[in-house]
């Protein structure tokens, strides 16, 4: 009900919490661990996709700085930064297919895509952006312009198939549980939006009393 309440479905971390429960028997060391170990791998992850981009040592560099930058503090030193962590790996993983990838897609290596980015969004919602982050690392690596979408589309479409009917599946699986496909509880701040008609309301009564 919990998890419900906060629009929380996330199978592939969830599993994983079970998996390590089962193993460990509860021991919060194994955890934490877990996560150090994934910290790590999505770092080695990283580097190959920025390889793929750049130089090795631009590559390197950025790695290094992923690794060590503060803002992952709360994904590894947490618990439940799990989900951010799988989510980032398998995310990174299907980028790093897909840019190793011939041209053109085969239904193979798009089957393949399409199970890594169902991992990924099971882990954490944010992975869904995975088809847009594919189409700009494609443009990034080949410079693509409107003259070449067609030919392009016709190389990729069945990548795109496979992370459409994957998403297209998830989000309905999420809506039969939820009963929505959004988190109902906003970013940060959205709730002063709600207050935004009575600022301009005070405004105007402020401009017609300056009139006065």
């Amino acid at each position: 009900m919990f998890a419900r309440e906060l629009g929380l479905w996330r199978p592939t971390t969830q599993a994983l919490f079970g998996l390590q429960w089962i193993v460990g028997d509860g021991a919060p060391w194994l955890f934490h661990w877990v996560n150090l170990l994934g910290h790590a791998a999505v770092t080695a992850l990283v580097f190959l996709v920025l390889l793929e981009l750049m130089s090795g040592a631009v590559a390197l560099h950025g790695a290094l700085i992923f690794t060590v930058h503060p803002v992952h503090v709360e994904a590894v030193a947490n618990i439940v930064g799990l989900s951010e962590i799988t989510s980032a790996g398998f995310f990174l993983g299907a980028c790093l297919l897909h840019l190793r990838g011939p041209a053109e897609s085969k239904w193979p290596r798009a089957a393949a895509l399409g199970a890594l980015y169902a991992i990924a969004f099971g882990s954490k919602e944010g992975a869904v952006t995975l088809p847009a982050v594919i189409f700009l690392l494609d443009a990034a690596r080949g410079r693509l312009g409107w003259r070449d979408l067609p030919q392009y589309l016709e190389e990729r479409w069945r990548a795109y198939a496979a992370m459409v009917i994957v998403a297209g599946a998830l989000l309905l699986v999420r809506w039969e549980i939820l009963g929505t496909i959004a988190n109902p509880i906003g970013p940060l701040g959205t709730d002063l939006l709600i207050d935004v008609p009575r600022i301009w309301t005070v405004a105007e009564v402020w401009g017609n009393y300056a009139r006065l």
